[in-house]
């Protein structure tokens, strides 16, 4: 568990330096939906309709904001 947070925020970190704070915020906004992604395709987890509304959401806000 926390191996996978070193690795998240030190990719978070590195993304920041590569990119800048803005564009790398934004990346960093497609986890959620990077994570319901691999949840159900690797773990056969079952995504909600609400799951998928709030992942739309998150989508239009990314394209929104570019």
């Amino acid at each position: 568990m926390l191996g996978c947070t070193v690795i998240s925020i030190g990719a978070l970190f590195a993304g920041i330096d590569r990119l800048g704070a803005p564009a790398a915020s934004v990346l960093s906004s497609w986890e959620v939906v990077v994570t319901m992604a691999i949840s159900a395709s690797l773990f056969g987890e079952a995504i909600t309709v609400v799951q998928m509304i709030g992942g739309v959401f998150i989508l239009v806000a990314v394209g929104l904001y570019q």
